[in-house]
This record gives C-alpha cells, structure tokens and sequence, in this order.
C-alpha cells in the first residue's frame, strides 16, 4: 500500500481492495473508506505524532525522484468474506512507532459499503455482554498472576510482579472493569463460527521493559452464544 496523500509526487493506487460481485459504488465506497483512513487518521490519538508523520512524508517525498517513501507500511487480511460482510483487519508499521495499533475495518456490502457501528449489531441492552467480557479480563489477570507463581523463571521477581498486579487491580479498575463494549471490533469466523472479537483491550500492567507480561484477555464471542445481544436482522444474515 502506498503510504501517503501528503505525498504529492507518488503515484498512489486508486484502489486497495478489489471487491468482486458489487456494484461499483460499493467498491468506491470501501476503498474511499481505507484510503482516508490511512491517510488521515492514523495518528493513534496523538495529534503531535501525525503532524510528525506528516513532515517525515513530505521531506521524503521533496524529491521528485521518489515515487513513494517507506515511511509508512501498511499490509491486510481478510477477517470475515460472507453474507455480505467484508472485514479487514489492517496492520500498520509507521516510521520510528513500531507499537501502533492495527486498525479494524467492517463492511456492509449490502449498505452501499457502509462502516458497520456497535448500533448496527447490538441491541441498546448489552449489559450481560460487558458483564462476560469484564470475567474474560479478570479470568486473564488470574491466569498471569499464577504464571508468575508457579513458574521458576519468575522466582526472582515473583514479589515485584505480584505487587504491580496487586497496584494495577487496586487504583486502576477503569482500566480493566468495562461499562460498556469496547468501540473497535472486528468480525471474524473460527471453527466455522462466525462471531465478534474486541481486539484492542490492552491491560497494562507491567511497565513497557516487561510489557510481554501483560495479559492478553481472549474476547471472541461466537454470535449464536451472544445472541440476546444481537440485533435480529444483523443474527438473521448468519
């Protein structure tokens, strides 16, 4: 993927996505829809970084020899390809920010190509639903802490880490206790069950020299186990 519309000089392509059996407007849609997105908002909530992008992309390209910079590499699998959903999960390495998040795309191609949002899924009650992902969270905090436990290789640390769970569990509960949903999402299929998963809740526990400590909770939910939470028209394409 080209990197950049700062860039005047590359000749970037027109289309990521090539969608087969649409109509033309949903293929302008879907793409209009990634290209801005990479080009524009990928400034992970930072304002300062994508003015910083922005300078790295335009000294890059001052020369008019170069017709991309590597500046910014983006790659895409496809998460779910079925009854009308496409969704895409891109992965994203930016210049000297090789931590970003990856960014998670959910087409309605029966929508004109539309963005899905948590209203078209959901119903308005998804308490019980928070409530299952608030246990998935706890239940990989639990997990971590009898890691650390039980295994030797932790021995040394084993009171350090203990404590920065215990820290983490007392003063930070907004950070693990939900609620409401998480905004990203990402439709996907495993085992043959289509479902949804909350990619981007991030516990961090541990300071960033250990950061591969932290939890990572498993929030995939089948939707024929989510149903009560599922918009009836939405469950009814599956």
């Amino acid at each position: 993927m080209r990197d950049s519309v700062y860039c005047k000089v590359t000749n970037r392509y027109d289309e990521i996505v090539t969608i087969r059996h649409t109509s033309s407007e949903v293929q302008r849609n879907v793409n209009s829809i990634l290209l801005a997105r990479t080009d524009k908002e990928h400034n992970y909530g930072n304002d300062a970084l994508i003015e910083e992008r922005k300078n790295i992309i335009e000294s890059n390209c001052s020369n008019s020899n170069n017709d991309y910079s590597e500046v910014f590499i983006s790659s895409y699998t496809t998460s779910l390809n079925r009854d009308g959903i496409l969704s895409i999960t891109e992965y994203i390495i930016p210049y000297n920010f090789p931590d970003a998040p990856n960014n998670y795309f959910n087409f309605d191609l029966l929508e004109d190509g539309k963005l899905l949002e948590l209203s078209d899924i959901f119903t308005d009650d998804t308490k019980g639903l928070v409530k299952l992902i608030n246990h998935e969270i706890a239940e990989a905090i639990n997990e971590c802490r009898q890691d650390i436990n039980t295994d030797d290789y932790y021995a040394e640390d084993r009171e350090f880490l203990n404590n920065q769970i215990d820290d983490f569990i007392k003063n930070r509960s907004e950070q693990y206790i939900l609620e409401s949903l998480p905004t990203v999402f990402i439709l996907c299929e495993r085992n043959g069950n289509v479902g949804i998963e909350f990619p981007d809740v991030i516990i961090n526990i541990f300071p960033y020299s250990i950061r591969a400590l932290n939890p990572t909770p498993d929030l995939f939910f089948p939707l024929c186990e989510i149903s009560p939470y599922i918009n009836s028209e939405f469950i009814q394409r599956f």
